[in-house]
């Protein structure tokens, strides 16, 4: 035996621990911490990725962490933030868009859109906007304010005239769109009349007094009746014979006296 012994030594790693915590918007969600094993000296580069719809990360505090004894020292934070989305606003007129006219913008989610660019037209007016206020979503499809304009209505009337007088009875009152035309009124000729003529027809609506006049004439029916009797004129001897004819027309009567003697 030559004096000389052998000493084995046995290390066990003594395992420690690390913690990831997780704020949005400076707040921590602490439902969301992670609380991990690792061996003193490991090197941590990863974390689950804990983000939410609307968010992202903003930056992270002790990655990579080396793991130590000192449980304190091993702690990595997470921050993420609201994200921004677009939106866009479209304009409608009389029902139909006007693609030269959208406004896009960029909003932080869940950040409210109150307003928008007024762009009415000469002649139009609001009629309505939907989606506003607007809430900014992650999903830029949803992000969307329609604004519709309508065309002004503007009165028009229309008057009937027989032989030249009006029968303000029958006049007819009504309202359209800037622009419109009206290419038809309702028919009021009466017995014995027939259609003259009409003015300011068809009538194309503006903003200034829209007026049709529709005149009616009465038919020019004739008849002629002829009677032939005879006359004795004061001392003469022979009776004098003569034949009247009678023109008629409606509205109007005349007479010629034809002498047959």
């Amino acid at each position: 035996m030559d004096g000389n012994i052998e000493v084995i030594y046995y290390y066990k790693t003594i395992p420690s621990y690390y913690e990831i915590h997780y704020f949005y918007d400076g707040a921590e969600n602490i439902s969301k911490a992670e609380y991990l094993e690792a061996i003193n000296g490991v090197v941590i580069v990863n974390y689950p990725d804990k983000n939410i719809p609307g968010y992202k990360l903003d930056r992270t505090e002790n990655l990579p962490l080396i793991v130590s004894n000192n449980i304190e020292d091993n702690i990595i934070n997470v921050y993420y933030i609201k994200d921004q989305f677009g939106y866009s606003i479209h304009y409608f007129y009389d029902g139909v868009e006007d693609e030269n006219e959208i406004i896009t913008g960029v909003a932080t989610y869940q950040d409210r859109v109150e307003n928008y660019t007024d762009k009415v037209r000469e002649h139009y007016s609001l009629d309505r906007v939907e989606n506003i206020p607007l809430m900014i979503t992650e999903n830029t499809d949803n992000n969307v304010i329609n604004v519709y304009y309508k065309s002004n209505e503007y009165d028009y009337e229309i008057h009937y005239f027989y032989n030249g007088i009006e029968d303000t009875s029958k006049t007819e009152y009504g309202a359209a769109k800037y622009g419109s035309t009206i290419s038809d009124y309702p028919d009021k000729i009466i017995e014995n009349y027939t259609l003259d003529r009409e003015e300011n027809f068809p009538l194309l609506i503006t903003d200034q007094e829209n007026i049709i006049n529709v005149y009616y004439e009465s038919e020019k029916t004739s008849f002629i009746v002829e009677k032939e009797w005879s006359l004795k004129n004061p001392g003469q001897e022979e009776n004098y014979r003569a034949t009247f004819t009678l023109k008629k027309t409606v509205n109007e009567v005349t007479s010629n006296a034809t002498d047959r003697g």
